[in-house]
């Protein structure tokens, strides 16, 4: 085995393990790949492997995140969030899930019908685009 291919295992392992000890996701792939950055450099020069990982490469991780977080389009994330928490907060969803539920109950694949009508419709309410193949023929969606 490579040494590629260990440190790919014990990767892999390690964020399995952290997984199921209850930290958030975002947390332990951050985690993970800070701590294997300097392991992958340090395997690139004592073990003569061909990572491809150096300060250079290392060094781009900045001036990314500052790419993504100047993005004027997740000034608009918080306001979806906080739509979808009172979406979930006051009942509304289960409501209207209910409702429809009672409309459809007894027509063959309600459930079906009853699911994908509340996903189009709290999709459209709280930002995103659910159904663009609802409206794909018509001009007035292009």
């Amino acid at each position: 085995m490579e040494i590629n291919e260990i440190l790919v295992l014990i990767m892999f392992s390690l964020f399995i393990f952290l997984l199921f000890t209850g930290f958030p996701v975002a947390w332990v792939l951050c985690g993970i790949s800070l701590i294997f950055i300097p392991v992958a450099m340090l395997a690139d020069e004592w073990f003569d492997a061909f990572i491809g990982i150096d300060w250079n490469y290392a060094s781009l991780v900045v001036p990314r995140m500052w790419d993504i977080m100047t993005n004027w389009v997740l000034v608009a994330l918080p306001m979806f969030i906080f739509m979808g928490l009172m979406l979930d907060r006051s009942g509304t969803a289960e409501d209207l899930m209910g409702n429809l539920v009672r409309l459809f109950g007894r027509v063959r694949g309600g459930l079906a019908v009853t699911v994908t009508f509340v996903g189009l419709l709290l999709a459209a309410s709280t930002g995103i685009i659910g159904a663009p193949w609802f409206c794909w023929p018509y001009s007035v969606c292009q």
